[in-house]
This record gives structure tokens, sequence and C-alpha cells, in this order.
């Protein structure tokens, strides 16, 4: 059985969306990631999602290393009309991150700045921590370590990248 967006042997059969949407929604709570994937896999491929599933989700997978899975998550992602740009930041943040990660510079750099700017509208503290980090790493492939060093929160202001 796989556990990534694309599908799943032996997947329930539920195919309403807004059961399956209560159903990871519940999964995500209890911390249940691999059922909460289980149950995105039981929509069709195109289905859109909410954008704070998205991005929750597509977390899950880029940290599994599941880059390509983590941005079909990112790109499902449905718009919402009450969103302050704190779910936008987020999904700009993750798809920069795998851009990054499958060594898309410039793509990941432009998604970056997009999170940047969505996340200081929003000014939404962890939207701000995964544009920034987005940024970081951005910079970090580009051997900018002046705005590497910029990007990166904290009072150390270490770089960030891998190996530092």
């Amino acid at each position: 059985m796989t556990t990534s967006a694309g599908g799943a042997a032996g997947a329930d059969r539920v195919r309403d969306p807004d059961t399956v949407v209560r159903l990871v929604e519940s999964a995500l709570r209890q911390g249940q990631y691999n059922e909460a994937l289980r149950h995105v896999a039981t929509l069709p491929a195109d289905a859109p999602l909410p954008a704070e599933l998205a991005w929750r989700l597509g977390r899950v997978l880029h940290q599994r290393g599941e880059f390509e899975g983590a941005e079909s998550l990112y790109e499902r992602a449905a718009a919402d009309a009450g969103d302050t740009g704190t779910e936008q930041a987020q999904l700009l943040a993750g798809r920069s991150a795998a851009r990054w990660a499958r060594g898309d510079r410039t793509r990941a750099r432009s998604l970056a700045d997009e999170a940047a700017r969505a996340a200081e509208q929003s000014r939404d503290d962890a939207a701000l921590a995964a544009a920034y980090l987005a940024q970081a790493l951005a910079a970090f492939s580009e051997g900018d370590r002046a705005a590497n060093e910029h990007a990166t929160p904290g009072p150390s202001r270490r770089p960030y990248g891998p190996g530092t």
C-alpha cells in the first residue's frame, strides 16, 4: 500500500468530497497522517482540497521525501475567499521548498518571494516562518549568504541550509 496522494490499495469507497474532507481533518487532528492520506486517495486526483489540508498534507509528504506527491497536493488547493493570506503563504512556501528540493532554483525563489509577500500581508507568525524559511533555502542555493542570514529567523542569525 502506498501512502502518497496518488492512490492506495483497498482505499475506502467514500467518494463524497465533504465526507472525505471531514475524515481527513479528523485524522490530521489525531496525528494519523497515513490515514489522512489514505482518505485523500479516495478522491479523484484532480479534486480540489481546502487550502489548509493541502499544505498540511503536502508538508507531511515533503518531510518523507515525496516531493512530487507534495507538489501534487499543493496544486490541488482550492481558493478560499476568507483566507487572509495565511493559507496562501503556507502553500507558496511549501511549493517553494518542494521546488528547491527538486533543484529548481528559479521557481523556488519566485515562489518564496510570493510566499513572503502573502505572509507579510497576513501577519501570521507561522506563515511568516514558513515563507522566510523558503527564502533562506532559495538564498542558500544561490550562494547568497547575506540574504540567507537575513531570511533566517532567530537571534543567532546562523545561515540555514544543508550542512550548516
